[in-house]
């Protein structure tokens, strides 16, 4: 379809952006500790349906079963609220990086010389601004939702292989 003239293709290396990342570690403390309650909170929550069947309804124990529905209700919740407080923190910090590595490649941008405008066109600047909020969306979305996935399904692979280790 298209000659390619170069066969070589651009590697993007992370590191590029620790410069810009070191800035918030104490934010990115926050996210990663509000991973890690909601994580544990979710984790509690087939306990405390097991108990529910086991010693409540099994049982009959109408005031036990009250207790656990509202304390599942409790951690719900609170799992809602963490969750929006690390959507949030990870909105702010990928929105700051991006105005960051935007303003520097404009910085660079024009301190090139009018010879390098006259070679290009207009769409090649613009798609290296666009390819900075392709990074933006990888980092912000794609990377971190499947780090948060992972961790997800390592800790109910363990309560799964802790219930019956015959699943594995």
């Amino acid at each position: 379809f298209y000659i390619k003239e170069n066969n070589k293709q651009k590697k993007y290396n992370l590191s590029l952006l620790r410069p810009y990342i070191n800035r918030y570690k104490n934010q990115l403390k926050q996210v990663f500790l509000s991973l890690l309650l909601t994580t544990f909170i979710t984790s509690l929550l087939p306990y405390f349906t097991q108990q529910l069947v086991d010693k409540g309804v099994t049982q009959k124990n109408v005031t036990f079963v009250i207790v656990l529905i509202i304390g599942q209700f409790i951690f719900y919740f609170s799992q809602v609220l963490l969750d929006v407080v690390r959507r949030w923190y990870l909105l702010v910090i990928t929105r700051k990086v991006r105005i960051m590595v935007i303003s520097d490649l404009l910085k660079r941008m024009m301190s090139l010389p009018v010879s390098f405008f006259n070679s290009k066109t207009q769409g090649d600047l613009i798609q290296r601004i666009d390819d900075q909020i392709y990074l933006e969306n990888f980092l912000a979305n794609a990377f971190l939702n499947a780090f948060f996935a992972l961790i997800n399904v390592s800790v109910f692979g363990g309560i799964m292989l802790y219930y019956n280790w015959k699943f594995f």
